[in-house]
């Protein structure tokens, strides 16, 4: 009953809309004040006709959502079950994590199939968030692993897409690693690693951000943080990885692939690298004696 009365307002929504746009091209050309679809008469000029194609249409796009959205839960549930995971139709975030960049306009979170490797508890779900702008808001969803990384400083690592080329050639290339200055060993770790990724400290949205007075100098500090926590030994690690994103913040690491939501056969995978890169970072030296690769000319 929940499903059709879902589709009953989305019909209802979307034949005001079909209403309201017969009203503006029929305003567009008017003769004797007759509008441009009067005159063509039958269907096409019935604005009654618009508002039930627009109903039509509308439920039957909410009844397909509706079905789709009821498939993936059910495939969410089995691979949960067959994974040995506690599954949860509904997901909050744990303390703390509310404060991650990626989880920044936190609309909801479902299909959670939750956890423990070696008594980490891992967490992946499915969730949206909505990022509201001055004229429209940006809807992003994803499926994302989340898991405990207390000391790690704050980071987003991306995999480099044509975007994020893009962003390169115009100066916004993040945190560079100059493989020459990287010694013969592991030069090519550091070459592949910034082939295959764009590295910034904290949000990357923040490149396009003024900064307030005084927060230069925490700039530089949390950057000499994250460069000794990318030697050359975690740059091979994460380079196994390259199609994953990995967010720092809040004592949280968050790991996800792609752009959307993903199908739940690909949940083991997202699992098993969420577990490896955990360890990875958790397990890499970052003290200051550590040798540091110097930024790309």
């Amino acid at each position: 009953m929940g499903r059709l009365g879902a589709a009953i307002g989305a019909g209802i929504v979307i034949a005001i809309a079909a209403a309201i746009l017969f009203w503006i091209v029929n305003r567009s050309v008017q003769v004797n004040n007759v509008g441009w679809l009067r005159r063509q008469g039958g269907l096409v000029g019935d604005p009654w006709v618009w508002a039930a194609v627009g109903f039509a249409i509308g439920c039957i796009g909410a009844l397909i959502r509706a079905t789709r959205l009821a498939a993936h839960a059910r495939a969410a549930r089995e691979v949960a079950t067959e994974q040995g995971r506690e599954f949860a139709e509904l997901y909050e975030l744990p303390p703390g994590a509310e404060s991650m960049p990626a989880f920044a306009g936190w609309s909801t979170g479902r299909h959670a199939m939750t956890g423990s490797a070696d008594g980490i508890h891992v967490h992946i779900f499915d969730c949206t968030t909505v990022q509201k702008g001055d004229d429209s808001a940006t809807v992003t969803g994803r499926t994302v692993a989340l898991l405990p990384a207390d000391g790690l400083p704050d980071f987003d690592l991306r995999p480099r897409t044509v975007g994020r080329k893009l962003l390169g050639l115009a100066g916004f290339e993040g945190v560079t690693f100059d493989p020459d200055a990287a010694g013969p060993a592991d030069a090519d770790a550091v070459r592949r690693f910034g082939e295959q990724f764009q590295l910034n400290i904290g949000d990357p949205l923040t490149l396009f951000q003024t900064l307030p007075d005084g927060e230069a100098p925490d700039r530089a500090d949390r950057e000499a943080a994250v460069r000794r926590l990318f030697a050359p030994a975690l740059m091979a690690a994460v380079n196994d990885f390259p199609d994953y994103a990995v967010e720092s913040a809040g004592g949280y690491l968050a790991v996800w692939r792609g752009s959307g939501v993903q199908p739940p056969r690909r949940r083991p995978d997202l699992w098993d690298a969420a577990v490896a890169l955990q360890a990875a970072f958790l397990n890499a030296p970052r003290t200051a004696h550590e040798p540091v690769v110097p930024a790309r000319v």
